[in-house]
């Protein structure tokens, strides 16, 4: 019979097979420990303050599902002398305009709440609702609100 050559394993084959196993496991192993390490800071409220840098997301609505909702305008007017820059129109609680004109139109949603913020205001100021869009059922047209150096609430809308 014939004599049988072993092979014996090259310094070549070693390194391909057997290392390249280990830095594939080592990899491995250091990419989860990461994740974890990742995933643990980002429930510390502080940390995550740090890493997260685009808060503007969260709280925003989907640009895709604005269709769903029906808009309505209210105009409102100021009346007085007051310096009425001083008057800030808020919807749902955020600034969404300011008295730069003596009438100011604004877009509104079901259910949004219309608050006038007078807390920077040193004089009386009168707001009136002067017209409204035809699918506002809220009766608010001419009604009146007085405001001075406070967060006064004036409307919710309902749309139909």
């Amino acid at each position: 019979m014939g004599k049988r050559y072993s092979k014996k394993p090259t310094l070549k084959n070693k390194l391909l097979g057997i290392n390249i196993e280990r830095v594939f496991l080592t990899f491995f192993i250091l990419l989860f420990i990461l994740l974890i390490i990742s995933q643990i800071a980002l429930t510390n409220p502080s940390i995550r303050a740090e890493l997260y840098m685009n808060e503007e997301i969260e709280g925003t609505p989907l640009k895709s599902e604005e269709f769903l909702y029906k808009h309505g305008e209210l105009t409102l007017k100021s009346l007085g002398k007051g310096n009425k820059q001083d008057a800030k129109i808020l919807v749902n609680g955020d600034e969404k305009a300011v008295f730069l004109d003596d009438e100011i139109t604004i877009k509104v949603r079901n259910g949004d709440i219309i608050e006038i913020d007078g807390s920077e205001l040193s004089d009386y100021i009168d707001i009136i609702v002067v017209s409204k869009s035809d699918n506002i059922k809220t009766d608010c047209l001419g009604q009146k609100f007085r405001i001075k150096s406070q967060v006064k609430k004036i409307i919710q809308v309902k749309i139909e």
